[in-house]
């Protein structure tokens, strides 16, 4: 009887600490062109009694060259940080009891076609072996003709590079990020006029004019010194005869 009393506390006291919380991701593998940005979206759940200190650690980083990822919890990080929590240091608070928050993982890939794989680990900061895994995977190949040979057949604004661009450390000059895009052909030697590339604060309001020229068809790449700007988000918007297209870019320090 003795015995069968050790056993039972033994296997009770495995399950004293259930897990306590849920990851839920919306994919976990995306498909894109170059420069662009793919985003994997995650819920993630206390689902204990308490409090949580949430953490997320970029435990894999498989990317080809050039590539690059980060991590939004709250706020987005640099490329460079491989660990973010819930905690003061990162801008955010624990968890509460049943509370959901949204976080996500950024993919960038830059200039090389191929795949990349990034692994995130999930757990409970106070407790290490409350935790998961999840694997992500992003592709970027190449469709048929690659875009750079010869005039593009279309209009497209490219995701700034870097993105999110860090101030913090940077010396005067250095933060720069570039944006790219592409103009179209409507005949031969065709010019197209009124061309503008402009970038918005997240009021809408316009901040600085990048581009407003006649350019002829072709890729076109600008760069834009950031160190006089503060950090937050900002969008960018490239408007050519009656097209037009925005993106988001964000600047942390």
């Amino acid at each position: 009887m003795k015995h069968i009393l050790v056993i039972l506390f033994l296997l009770l006291s495995v399950n004293i600490k259930a897990q306590s919380f849920t990851v839920i991701a919306d994919t976990t593998v995306a498909n894109d062109s170059l420069n662009s940005e793919m985003i994997f979206n995650l819920t993630v759940t206390n689902i204990s009694n308490g409090d949580l200190t949430f953490y997320v650690k970029r435990t894999v980083n498989n990317l080809p060259a050039d590539w690059t990822s980060s991590l939004c919890f709250s706020f987005c990080f640099s490329p460079t940080l491989d660990s973010i929590a819930t905690t003061s240091d990162f801008g955010a608070r624990a968890l509460s009891p049943g509370e959901s928050r949204e976080l996500s993982l950024h993919v960038f890939p830059h200039t090389n076609y191929g795949s990349g794989i990034v692994t995130l680990r999930f757990g409970d900061a106070f407790n290490f072996a409350d935790s998961s895994v999840i694997s992500f995977t992003a592709n970027a190949n190449p469709t048929g003709v690659e875009e750079n040979r010869g005039a593009p057949s279309g209009f497209k604004l490219f995701q700034n590079y870097p993105n999110p661009l860090s101030l913090k450390g940077n010396g005067r000059g250095s933060a720069v990020t570039t944006i790219r895009y592409k103009i179209a052909s409507v005949g031969k030697n065709s010019v197209q006029e009124n061309v503008k590339l402009t970038l918005y604060n997240i009021l809408g309001e316009k901040v600085k004019t990048l581009v407003d020229k006649t350019m002829q068809p072709g890729v076109h790449e600008v760069k834009l010194q950031a160190s006089d700007l503060p950090a937050g988000i900002y969008f960018y918007r490239l408007t050519a005869g009656r097209f037009s297209a925005a993106k988001k870019m964000i600047l942390i320090r």
